[in-house]
């Protein structure tokens, strides 16, 4: 992902945001791999903050790693199974 995006996303698989790329929102995704600008709240099964990518806000993930050089400031959640199914009953509720 190149450029600049401001809101709530939903991806199926992965998200990637490149150097020249910046996301402030919340994000929802099953991988997320930050090697540009991220501000907000990042909901992922894996996420990724590469040598040159730069995060600020609350991450809910358990599995987070961080490249040297990469710079993560705020908070880390573990998921917890009663989030997932809260979200899930969200969505279908939405749908219904």
């Amino acid at each position: 992902m190149d450029g600049q995006i401001e809101g709530q996303l939903h991806v199926e698989k992965a998200l990637v945001i490149s150097q020249s790329g910046s996301v402030k929102g919340e994000v929802f995704a099953s991988h997320v791999i930050i090697n540009g600008e991220f501000e907000g709240i990042c909901h992922a099964s894996r996420i990724e903050i590469l040598s040159q990518g730069r995060a600020t806000g609350e991450i809910y993930s358990d599995d987070l790693s961080i490249e040297k050089g990469g710079k993560f400031n705020g908070l880390t959640h573990s998921v917890q199974d009663k989030q997932v199914v809260d979200l899930n009953d969200a969505k279908m509720m939405a749908e219904g």
